[in-house]
């Protein structure tokens, strides 16, 4: 984060405005990932001020999309939908496919959190078919990665485990090939869930069981405690009920954590009431029981 704060002074101090509002999105994601969660969004709602003040619509329509990334990750997909729908408008506006490209796939995937699964794949097919015509460079494949797994869960959802896994092979392909860590682990985790609807116990265990390891060494929580607690699930299954109960304890335990950081009471209360979060209430009280 020094880099980034440095480059941010540097940036004011030169008045270089488009590095200035790019440079505050990179710090929001800076503190997400390290559990600073009121920071970030206090750096996004300023950037989204400074970015309307100048009328700089790629700054405020990019920080929108992360902000509705950021209130989906805590259960709050109603205030996501508000800042993706914004932005995919706010996009289609002025011409800015990297902002309307963005926002219709956290769409997509806000109507997948509703249990949406056909709205979901409305937006997801297509963005997916347009990434492949027309993205360039490093989002062609950050886009790409987001798609594949998010198609990938989709289908998992719905009961299509030939189809999720297909994308989520593609997935894994393209985060392994880009270094794309989180979703490594995220793709590694699906493909364990997808194998287990499969029959294929033992190969499900290793996916999770890997990808559970490769989020302790991230270090950001937000990505380790529903792999934690799809890990521990996957030991209950099995009859491995101690090593079930002290994943659920380090899934809630991640959850308490992040709910401790957060400084909106609202949000906080949305997060502690969201499904993922109850289910892994209800799995650690059980088992503990």
């Amino acid at each position: 984060m020094s880099f980034g704060r440095d480059g941010l002074a540097v940036s004011r101090d030169i008045h270089d405005g488009f590095h200035e509002l790019l440079t505050l999105g990179n710090l929001a994601f800076a503190h997400w990932g390290v559990g600073d969660y009121g920071e970030a969004f206090r750096i996004l709602h300023d950037g989204i001020r400074v970015a309307r003040e100048r009328d700089s619509w790629l700054g405020a329509g990019r920080m929108m999309n992360t902000l509705g990334w950021l209130h989906s990750e805590f259960g709050d997909v109603a205030q996501a939908m508000e800042y993706d729908q914004e932005s995919a408008k706010l996009g289609q506006a002025y011409g800015i496919s990297n902002v309307e490209i963005s926002a219709l796939i956290n769409l997509g995937l806000d109507h997948f959190l509703l249990g949406q699964h056909e709205r979901a794949l409305s937006y997801l097919e297509p963005t997916l078919d347009r990434v492949q015509r027309e993205a360039f460079g490093a989002h062609r494949w950050r886009w790409k990665i987001r798609l594949f797994i998010g198609l990938a869960g989709v289908h998992y959802a719905r009961g299509a485990y030939e189809e999720a896994l297909r994308y989520v092979e593609e997935g894994l392909k393209e985060a392994q090939a880009t270094s794309s860590q989180k979703y490594v682990a995220k793709g590694w985790a699906l493909r364990g869930k997808i194998l287990a609807q499969m029959g294929d116990r033992e190969a499900a265990g290793a996916e999770l069981q890997r990808a559970h390891m490769l989020t302790e060494q991230l270090g950001c929580m937000a990505l380790s405690y529903p792999i934690a607690f799809d890990l521990g699930r996957w030991y209950e299954t099995v009859g491995q009920e101690q090593e079930s109960a002290v994943l659920y304890t380090k899934a809630k335990a991640a959850v308490e954590h992040m709910a401790t950081a957060i400084e909106d009471e609202g949000l906080r209360a949305i997060f502690h009431k969201s499904a993922p979060v109850q289910a892994i209430y209800d799995c650690a009280v059980r088992v503990s029981g």
